[in-house]
């Protein structure tokens, strides 16, 4: 068994809406998509990323999308980074008026829950 980086990944959906998977721009190693829909509050298994060689690492952003009261598309950004070498890093990004967050937990094999909360006012 191989310590390479990898990144399992979860999404903690707190709002009303339904989330849904747009796209990912993989900057280096394997994606590997799990889950293209996450329901209203409910937590799913979303990615799992992965390096190439046991002497690289993963990084990448996922889109997810999802339509909100007003019927208007909005976007969240997640984004990952396990290198080789370095800290590991996540970021969230979500539209005015919501909360995201995300920890970022160290070392080769990582799991990590992204957390999306409020409404589009």
């Amino acid at each position: 068994m191989s310590n390479a980086e990898s990144v399992q990944a979860m999404l903690q959906n707190n709002t009303q809406y339904t989330i849904k998977y747009q796209s990912v721009t993989v900057e280096f190693g394997r994606y590997y998509n799990k889950n293209t829909t996450i329901a209203p509050n409910s937590t799913g298994q979303i990615f799992y990323a992965s390096a190439v060689t046991i002497t690289s690492g993963c990084v990448g952003a996922v889109i997810y999308n999802f339509v909100d009261q007003h019927g208007n598309t909005q976007i969240v950004t997640l984004t990952y980074s396990d290198p080789f070498e370095g800290a590991n890093s996540f970021t969230v990004a979500v539209p005015n008026g919501m909360t995201g967050s995300v920890p970022a937990p160290q070392g080769n094999q990582v799991l990590v829950t992204y957390t999306i909360g409020g409404s589009i006012p």
